[in-house]
């Protein structure tokens, strides 16, 4: 399959990488919240079956493709909050990365991610 050449107009949605963080409350308890690395332009596009079939990942969680420009401090234990700027009204969508692919040529970062639980 050719691969189209990268357009940066394409990077039209803002979207949130968050990464988790542990707080210690003053009882010795433990508490999860996430926090934000950055808010990037990205490319959101949904992944039709047979693409999440080739990625080899199972079709219930990886759904969508999310390509950023290229940052080395993204890691798969992080989740990009994304609320889609076409659909007015509509609330943010957490999407968990399970994969990153990063693209040398066009400096990107393509993360493959599905709806978080």
């Amino acid at each position: 399959m050719a691969r189209r050449p990268f357009n940066p107009a394409r990077l039209s949605e803002r979207v949130t990488i968050q990464t988790a963080t542990t707080s210690v409350d003053n009882q010795g308890g433990r508490s999860a919240s996430w926090g934000t690395l950055a808010t990037v332009w990205a490319d959101v596009r949904a992944l039709s079956s047979r693409e999440s079939i080739a990625a080899k990942a199972a079709a219930s969680k990886v759904g969508y493709e999310v390509t950023v420009r290229y940052r080395s401090d993204v890691t798969p234990k992080m989740r990009v909050s994304w609320t889609p700027s076409w659909a007015s009204g509509a609330g943010a969508t957490y999407l968990e990365i399970h994969g990153i692919r990063p693209d040398r040529a066009s400096q990107t970062l393509a993360l493959d991610c599905g709806a978080a639980a």
